[in-house]
């Protein structure tokens, strides 16, 4: 009964790393065509989706957290390799965005204007993060499409 619940704690967790990932990423991507169609340019589009990305890290790093600790309660993790493979990419991958990447845009951003050094610095974490939230999307992916199914009756 307990672990049900557990893997459909998983499932619900799962479900909002990858959901939530792509539906940031869609209204990012609406958001830079917008303002590509009305005359902004991509970069100023891009500088003002940071916010988005920014929150949503802290609320993916919970998510990661949440699912590390269920992976570890359902022994997820010790299944082989193939298996927890994705689930170790995901947690990584998500720590990488949450902990390192997004924090150190956002110090940046307040000085893209002025120092070219930060300019090259954020846009190499952007760069990095675009290749970072792809793997959380596919390996959540991944993880969902392997969850164990239940027949009932």
């Amino acid at each position: 009964m307990i672990n049900t619940i557990l893997e459909k704690l998983n499932s619900i967790i799962l479900s909002l790393i990858f959901g939530g990932s792509i539906g940031v990423l869609f209204s990012v991507l609406t958001n830079i065509h917008i303002a590509k169609l009305s005359g902004i340019a991509v970069k100023v589009a891009a500088n003002n989706n940071a916010p988005i990305f920014i929150a949503f890290s802290k609320f993916l790093l919970i998510l990661g957290l949440a699912f590390l600790i269920l992976s570890l309660i359902t022994k997820n993790i010790r299944r082989k390799l193939m298996v927890s493979l994705p689930i170790i990419l995901c947690i990584l991958s998500i720590m990488l965005f949450s902990l390192y990447i997004a924090p150190q845009m956002d110090l940046l951003r307040p000085q893209l204007t002025s120092s070219e050094t930060a300019r090259l610095t954020f846009e190499s974490l952007h760069k990095l993060s675009q290749f970072d939230f792809s793997l959380i999307i596919l390996t959540s992916l991944i993880c969902l499409v392997q969850l164990p199914i239940k027949k009932t009756g």
